[in-house]
């Protein structure tokens, strides 16, 4: 078995490093062959130190853009073997995952290989629970971006540049659209990879996690080399968000206030149904169910609050730049 170099990324992890820490320590992989490297992007709660004390070697960047691509980047730079892990530091590394994956790369014909992320707290906490349902959509085999980290071969990474710094969300997507374009392959084994903790408790909590993406899918827009597959999807939402408005602002111009109104408050009752028939392949022939329909009811509700995060993340940004 090769050499592998484990890179963890973290800020304020201080309640998880110590076990993303200890579940790489504890693989069922030779020690000797491991090489475990945390990167902290300037966390104030003490997570170095945590870090530290359970037996990584901790890097320290600091950056007025903290991002998990400056980490991983960080983490290419800082470490020494030609296989690498990229973990975040809110997971836990199954034992077994890293000894198939490195068999998978073995074969030859793919540059990296992912595993599949479970919730920690599915079982209790149903927003976790609707969370990992993009995981369990995901099918086996070559698939296009790599998630939640997963294991490379050092040359490819380096050979295409590593991760983009300039994007603060959508970096694997990233990394897999020009892993592809340089003749790679990423594939995704039926292995549990490791479990994650999106420490999601509440709707409010979730409507802030979705806030926080659209801020981060504004900086997209005004980001440098980013592939247009993502820009283009990126700009989706702001166009939904005009035609809407123009929709509506030209039937309250032709009196059809009550219309706009009853288009409103139907919305809801309509809506399930589009989500069925958007993802009957999820939702019915997989047999996800209700979780599956959630998952994509709950991101067509949460879209003006991700048009907000745009919003107010271009005014910040137009206000830098006047200054």
């Amino acid at each position: 078995m090769p050499p592998v170099s484990v890179v963890i990324i973290g800020r304020n992890e201080a309640g998880n490093i110590r076990e993303c820490v200890e579940s790489v320590l504890k693989m069922d992989y030779p020690q000797e062959l491991l090489e475990v490297i945390y990167v902290d992007t300037g966390s104030t709660d003490g997570t170095q130190n945590i870090a530290s004390a359970a037996g990584a070697r901790v890097v320290e960047v600091r950056s007025l853009s903290p991002c998990a691509a400056l980490a991983r980047n960080t983490g290419l730079k800082e470490s020494k073997h030609g296989v690498m892990h990229f973990v975040d530091g809110d997971m836990a590394i199954a034992p077994g995952y890293l000894k198939k994956a490195v068999e998978r790369l073995a074969a030859g014909d793919a540059a990296s290989v992912i595993g599949r992320v479970t919730e920690r707290h599915s079982e209790t906490n149903w927003i976790s629970r609707v969370l990992n349902i993009d995981w369990k959509k995901k099918e086996e085999g070559y698939i296009n971006a790599p998630g939640g980290g997963g294991t490379f071969i050092r040359a490819a990474l380096e050979k295409i540049g590593g991760y983009n710094v300039g994007l603060p969300v959508a970096e694997e997507i990233d990394i897999g659209i020009r892993l592809r374009a340089a003749g790679y392959r990423i594939c995704l084994i039926n292995d549990v990879m490791a479990a994650h903790d999106y420490g999601v408790n509440s709707v409010w909590e979730l409507a802030l996690r979705y806030y926080g993406s659209g801020r981060g899918r504004f900086r997209i827009l005004v980001c440098r080399d980013v592939p247009e597959e993502i820009r283009k999807s990126s700009w989706k939402l702001p166009r939904q968000a005009a035609i809407a408005l123009a929709v509506i602002s030209l039937m309250l111009f032709l009196g059809y206030g009550y219309e706009v109104l009853a288009l409103l408050f139907s919305y809801p009752v309509i809506y399930p149904a589009v989500v069925v028939l958007a993802d009957w392949k999820n939702i019915v022939t997989k047999k996800l169910g209700l979780d599956a329909f959630l998952y994509t009811y709950i991101f067509g509700v949460m879209k003006p609050v991700i048009f907000l995060g745009m919003v107010r993340e271009s005014v910040e940004y137009g206000i830098k730049r006047l200054k």
